[in-house]
């Protein structure tokens, strides 16, 4: 049995278009009675726990809450065959449910009215047979996620008039037929992506109307080369998996109108196209995770709206190109993984809009440009690990107020950490929203005439917890900073004990040495903390135990002695490898610890100042009983005299004691060595 759920927030849109028709009895209505008796019988198919369907009584149908729009609830069940009787239905939308079952030609069958149908982000599975001809001409049609292969669907070479065609992850393993490109020239917006379709790309006509065209074909598996697409395509993405050769080198001629390329993750080749820069209307460039060789071009002025550039994962060489720095309103920009060379150009210092910059993986070389820190104020990400930087951190990048993740990592940098790090106030704050975290956020053109086209989720490479992590939908979330694999020296400042968001601190194989900041407990967030291979030296600060989310702790080869501190996470760190190199060590899980005074000069700070505190306190302490006692005296007269005759009184006793005592000892000397008696 069919149920409609309680109201919430998913959709049921039923828009049913009622006709007037002015015969018999119906004449005075707005609906007519095939279609009412068809609605009814709709309804008893359904269990109304929510009491949406109370209204459906009653010969005007129209009247009817939800006939023509019936939103925001959870549809369970299958669908109806009543819906098939519906004569004059056009738009049928019974998206974004959790319907199941079969959806038959007899749900069809005399819906020649029926120009829009939307079932996607369903569980429904399509029985139509190879040869069946469906009474109407759809153009619009929407399937995402309900099971239609694994043939492509021959009824389409009937249908004339499709705009939108959406077939992702429908379970289509075959290749798309020759008879396609027949019925393209109508199409819109194309999308067959997350699908196992095969062979070569489809062969599109260029549209009557030159409108613009939005195609997505990503994660398939097409091969060959890419092939040329009509000009009048605006939006292509082939990425993932199995496209070779080489990108047509006048591809910016052939499709000059593209504003999104998306060709990642194939295995591309030769150079990239000068032509690129030919479209002026680019805004987003994915050419990631192939095998692209030779120079950047230098020819990138022109694109005055591109927002993503993502060139890494190639064997791209030579310098970075100084015309980059004329794409200002760049929000992304990648280069990780791939030979380039040479000194970072300072014409970079010109992209303002910038949130991320990875240049990590490369053979670059010089000094960290002053000028990032200077002209790139809404970086978020700074990114160039693993390359040959030199010198030192430039006091400049603390002008970096919104930097959530920093990796200098891998690199040949010297001198010490600036105390001005704690300016990074993007990691000061507690965990807050998504949005107030990441002002650009991890995914852009989403949602295309309603439908989840093209989604792009921003990738950083992070050295954490020991491993090398891919962080994508959960980067907004991570605030990180990596100097590991330098020759940084001095000590480690507590400036940085004052960044609370800190999840991922890496110092390690660096020169630090002093002690470990006593602060180090206030980092709450911490998840991973590595300062192995250093010169670190005293005791383990004990404020460590209280940080409860630690899950990878390595403090190995450093000069550190002392008592392990224990309690609360560190309990579950048990193993020996984390404080391993480190000869004075002991406590869990090394072996025990000998009760053993500390020297005076390795106290802890924290007793020197509580020792400090106690001694002032009883010099406090005696001057008030003091200074009170003293005032009592001065002020009470009969008191004052009490006080005195006690005095004399005990003077007494102890004047009279000590004589006594004085005369007995000559007497108790002269008879014990005389034999005699006091």
């Amino acid at each position: 049995m069919e149920t409609l759920a309680t109201v919430f927030n998913l959709v049921l849109l039923l828009i049913v278009n009622l006709v007037f028709n002015g015969i018999g009895a119906d004449s005075n209505l707005s609906c007519i009675k095939r279609e009412r008796d068809a609605l009814l019988k709709f309804k008893q198919g359904l269990t109304d726990d929510s009491g949406q369907l109370l209204s459906w009584i009653g010969e005007d149908c129209c009247t009817w809450k939800g006939v023509s729009y019936l939103s925001h609830n959870y549809l369970n069940g299958s669908v109806p065959e009543s819906v098939g009787q519906l004569f004059n239905l056009e738009f049928l939308n019974i998206h974004n449910n959790s319907l199941s079952g079969m959806v038959s030609e007899r749900h069809f069958s005399k819906l020649a009215s029926l120009t829009t149908l939307y079932l996607y982000r369903n569980s429904l599975v399509l029985d139509l047979r190879p040869t069946w001809v469906p009474p109407f001409q759809i153009r619009e049609l929407a399937l995402f996620s309900c099971k239609v292969g694994p043939q492509f669907p021959l009824w389409l070479q009937t249908q004339k008039n499709l705009s939108i065609l959406e077939m992702s992850n429908t379970s289509i393993s075959d290749r798309i037929p020759d008879w396609f490109e027949s019925i393209s020239s109508t199409i819109v917006l194309l999308d067959l992506s997350l699908n196992q379709i095969g062979k070569n790309l489809p062969k599109l006509r260029k549209s009557f109307d030159a409108s613009s065209r939005f195609i997505y074909l990503y994660s398939n598996k097409f091969e060959g080369p890419l092939t040329p697409f009509p000009s009048d395509v605006i939006e292509l993405d082939v990425s993932n998996k199995f496209l070779r050769g080489q990108i047509p080198q006048d591809i910016g001629n052939m499709m000059p109108r593209l504003t999104l390329l998306h060709l990642s993750n194939n295995s591309l080749n030769g150079n990239v196209p000068v032509s690129l820069c030919k479209m002026g209307g680019l805004r987003f460039l994915d050419l990631s995770e192939n095998q692209f060789s030779g120079g950047i071009p230098n020819c990138w002025s022109k694109l005055q709206h591109l927002r993503v550039m993502d060139l890494s994962s190639n064997i791209l060489d030579d310098h970075i190109p100084s015309s980059l720095g004329s794409l200002q309103q760049l929000r992304s920009f990648h280069l990780r993984n791939n030979s380039l060379q040479g000194k970072v150009p300072a014409s970079l210092e010109k992209l303002k809009h910038l949130h991320i910059l990875d240049l990590s993986d490369n053979v670059l070389n010089g000094t960290i440009p002053p000028s990032i820190g200077e002209g790139l104020s809404s970086l978020s990400v700074l990114d160039v690990h693993s390359n040959r930087f030199q010198g030192e951190i430039p006091q400049e990048l603390c002008h970096l107020t919104s930097l959530r993740i920093l990796s200098l990592a891998h690199n040949e940098m010297t001198g010490t950490i600036p105390s001005c790090f704690h300016n990074f106030t993007g990691m000061i704050a507690n965990l807050f929203s998504k949005e107030e975290q990441w002002p650009y956020g991890p995914t852009i053109f989403d949602d295309i005439y309603g439908f989840q086209s093209v989604v792009y989720e921003e990738n950083v490479l992070v050295y954490m917890k020991g491993m090398q992590l891919k962080y994508t939908k959960t980067l907004p979330f991570l605030f990180s900073i990596d100097l590991s694999r330098n020759r940084f020296v001095g000590e480690i400042p507590n400036q940085l004990m004052n960044l609370l968001g800190l999840q991922n601190l890496n110092l390690s194989r660096n020169n630090f040495k002093g002690q470990i900041p006593w602060k180090i407990g206030d980092l709450r967030q911490l998840q991973s903390l590595d300062l192995s291979r250093n010169e670190l030296s005293g005791l383990i600060p004990t404020s460590l135990s209280q940080l409860n989310f630690l899950s990878a702790l390595n403090l190995s080869f450093n000069k550190l002695s002392g008592r392990i501190p224990s309690g609360n996470q560190l309990q579950t760190l048990d193993d020996k490898s984390i404080y391993a190199g480190n000869s004075g060590l002991c406590g869990f899980p090394l072996d025990d610890c000998q009760e053993v005074a500390l020297p005076p000069d390795e106290g802890r700070p924290e007793d020197e100042f509580e020792i400090l505190w106690f001694y002032g306190g009883m010099g406090v302490g005696f001057m008030t009983g003091f200074v009170g006692v003293s005032s009592t005296l001065y002020f009470k007269d009969s008191w004052r005299g009490a006080f005195f005759r006690l005095v004399d009184k005990i003077y007494n006793k102890f004047r009279v004691m000590i004589v006594v005592s004085k005369n007995h000892l000559p007497r108790k000397i002269y008879g014990d060595r005389f034999g005699g008696h006091a």
